[in-house]
């Protein structure tokens, strides 16, 4: 149970990273419409950090679910 529940939380980890990863390329993407040179360094700044944020929860949830795979392999392995 414990490689099923590593796995799970790895995966919603690495999804919930994905969805900030795009929404942080969007912010990004739409930051030359802002009216002013303030808004736009701003939406780059807060595009960026989220597509760093998102691409660290992509990386530790894969850790996760191959953590969760391996657990799950290797206990019933010795059953």
């Amino acid at each position: 149970i414990v490689g099923v529940s590593l796995a799970a939380v790895g995966t919603a980890t690495a999804a919930t990273g994905g969805i900030l990863l795009a929404g942080g390329r969007r912010i990004r993407s739409d930051a030359p419409g802002a009216e002013t040179q303030q808004a736009y360094v701003g939406a780059l700044e807060r595009g960026e950090r989220r597509q760093v944020t998102g691409a660290a929860l992509i990386g530790v949830g894969a850790a996760l679910l191959v953590s969760g795979i391996l657990t799950a392999v290797l206990t019933s392995r010795r059953r």
